[in-house]
């Protein structure tokens, strides 16, 4: 008789855990078994997770938010074959969140990308099991330019369809990333287990990767070289890029100063095509905005206090260049003042001002200094 309950619990355990968890030890885990086992072994081969130093893998742990977020961004650095910018600062990330969270980075990563949120009172609960409604809301922004625009409602009869979560969670069904139990649920409440969130991370990782993200993006900047049309009213091209230009500040005017201590002079020599607005408009290059977001991920404008960030008088700026009619083109040259040690691997952000209260933020990235 206890035999026969102790194969009821088993039996209802596995069932509660979703699959994958049941049958001989398969990949590098020795606690790894069943219809999961390959992913788990796969995201381990991509890089994608990792298991502890007795060698095993604890499939059935429940995966904390900070852990999953971890996952996240370690899959989208993957994709993109470069880490995401550090963190700017060293402050509290949230109130329950400090720089000696040891998962700090990753979070802070995650939250700078839009990944993850605190709540009302400004608190993210790191180690807490995240739960799988939860986790499908990160997932939904980190690998949103590859999921279906428009999807069926997924159909478990456990979510409601007006809740917040409902249409991110059909996204992410219809792409395969994350199914749902044998019951025909989905239970949006339940914690994920380690295993499962090896196997959706993995399913993520390949869904990102079969769509490249929109050129002009931060994933995805525009070469040097190339013409790009903002989605506003102008082409720009970034034409060369020098990574140490004050040899030709200081030619261009005596009076120019060097670089403050660790700094470093970058400038750009851009062509920009103004097409025009319906009225056909005059516009000026100069509402144009322009910054250098070195590889840490903070962008370095000319404003900056205390003229940190000017380059002084610069041969040909493009931001002095008068109005351009309708179908004009000019080329200039655009400086930023910026850390040496993050100038490699940094890009170009353009911001249209004159664009914005007519059609929202025009934002657009180009390549700038080879990392």
């Amino acid at each position: 008789m206890r035999r026969v309950i102790a194969m009821v619990v088993a039996i209802a355990v596995l069932t509660l855990l979703g699959p994958g968890t049941a049958g001989a030890a398969a990949g590098p885990f020795k606690d790894v078994h069943g219809v999961l086992a390959p992913e788990i072994a796969r995201a381990h081969a991509e890089g994608l997770v990792s298991g502890y130093s007795d060698g095993t893998f604890k499939p059935n742990n429940p995966i904390t938010r900070a852990e999953f977020a971890k996952l996240v961004v370690v899959m989208v650095e993957k994709v993109i074959g470069r880490p995401l910018p550090a963190p700017d600062f060293e402050g509290d990330l949230f109130r329950d969140v400090n720089r000696d969270h040891p998962l700090y980075r990753y979070l802070h990563k995650a939250h700078r990308f839009g990944y993850i949120f605190g709540d009302m009172n400004g608190r993210f609960y790191p180690d807490r099991p995240i739960k799988r409604w939860e986790a499908a809301e990160i997932l939904g922004v980190a690998i949103r330019h590859a999921l279906p625009e428009r999807v069926r409602p997924a159909g478990f009869p456990d979510v409601d369809p007006s809740s917040g979560y409902a249409e991110v969670v059909s996204k992410l069904a219809a792409a395969g990333v994350m199914k749902g139990y044998k019951d025909g649920r989905f239970h949006p409440d339940a914690s994920l287990p380690r295993a499962q969130a090896a196997a959706v991370i993995v399913r993520a990782y390949d869904v990102r990767r079969s769509r490249v993200p929109e050129l002009g993006s931060w994933e995805n900047p525009v070469p040097i070289g190339r013409e790009f049309q903002l989605k506003s009213w102008w082409r720009l091209t970034v034409l060369d890029i020098t990574e140490d230009a004050w040899p030709q500040i200081r030619e261009a005017d005596p009076a120019n100063k060097p670089p403050v201590p660790g700094r470093q002079y970058v400038m750009a020599r851009i062509r920009a095509t103004y097409i025009g607005d319906k009225l056909g408009n005059s516009r000026w290059p100069g509402e144009l905005h322009f910054g250098y977001e070195g590889f840490d991920g903070v962008s370095y404008g000319r404003w900056e206090p205390e003229g940190k960030g000017s380059c002084g008088t610069i041969p040909d700026d493009l931001l002095a260049h008068g109005a351009l009619r309708p179908g004009e083109t000019v080329e200039g040259n655009v400086c930023w003042a910026v850390p040496k040690d993050v100038i490699k691997g940094g890009l170009i952000n353009v911001f249209d001002a004159g664009a914005e209260h007519f059609m929202g933020p025009v934002w657009a990235y180009f390549a700038g200094v080879p990392r």
